[in-house]
């Protein structure tokens, strides 16, 4: 079950523009979701994953267009509801490896993979107001490919520089909200080992690809497109302090000793 948090039940209505705005509802109830998956693992280095979901009352926001008159002017409103909408399967299929190769200087995890979505919702009406607007409908299908790969590589022979790559590609599929394009992102690291020390550097999104965009055609004509760009780029720099470890770990092989003598006496 996945439940309406509170934000989502406020009713607060958020005015964007005199046409557009968000509407939150308090009539939200919980969505169910029923998941199977079947996993496979050959010699601890090549797996198979095999997913179903399937989400009835799906909670998100459905975009509602409709046209009025103003002063004989014909003018569009379009607002973003908060609501139950229909039902959603997410059907998988994943092959992958988790290996190091030569001597160890090269760890990679990287699967690849499809991913089917069908979307079955309409919607038309405001709960929280009863207003009327153009019927949406997202009666849609999608097969989507899925990569994601994860690489550290050891740099030097006494395991003290490390660098990261890590990339993940999501084909275009269609959500309740329309087509979601394509999303993927590049992030590297460094990382150098040092005494008690570690120093790391991160950088996020390297190629500014991580962007949502979203994009819908409607029968009736009506045309939503939705960009979110939080830019995800960012760099992180950490400095770790590994202190007392090696004390505690010594001071608890003592003791462990000591109840090993002390068992033997008895």
């Amino acid at each position: 079950m996945r439940r309406p948090s509170f934000w989502e039940l406020n009713p607060v209505k958020n005015i964007i523009t005199e046409d557009n705005y968000t509407q939150n509802n308090p009539f939200v109830k919980a969505s169910s979701t029923y998941n199977q998956e079947l996993t496979y693992m050959y010699k601890n280095s090549y797996f198979l994953i095999l997913n179903h979901s399937l989400f009835k009352d799906v909670i998100t926001q459905v975009p509602l267009q409709r046209k009025y008159m103003d002063n004989n002017v014909e003018r569009v409103q379009l607002a973003y509801i908060r609501t139950n909408f229909g039902t959603k399967q997410e059907m998988s299929a994943m092959v992958g490896i988790q290996k190091s190769f030569f001597k160890q200087y090269l760890t990679t995890n990287f699967n690849i993979g499809v991913q089917h979505n069908i979307n079955d919702g309409t919607l038309n009406t405001d709960p929280t107001t009863g207003q009327v607007f153009d019927n949406y409908v997202n009666n849609t299908k999608s097969t989507s490919i899925v990569i994601q790969t994860n690489n550290t590589l050891r740099l030097d022979k006494k395991k003290t520089w490390f660098l990261g790559v890590n990339y993940f590609f999501v084909d275009k599929q269609q959500i309740e909200l329309g087509l979601l394009k394509n999303l993927m992102s590049l992030d590297l690291s460094l990382k150098k080992n040092w005494n008690d020390w570690t120093f790391a550097v991160n950088v996020n999104d390297v190629l500014r690809t991580n962007i949502v965009e979203i994009e819908d055609f409607q029968a009736s004509g009506n045309y939503n497109y939705i960009r979110n760009d939080q830019f995800r780029r960012s760099m992180t720099v950490s400095i770790t302090y590994n202190f007392g470890n090696k004390k505690i770990k010594k001071v608890r092989d003592i003791e462990s000793a000591s109840d090993a003598i002390k068992n033997r006496t008895r």
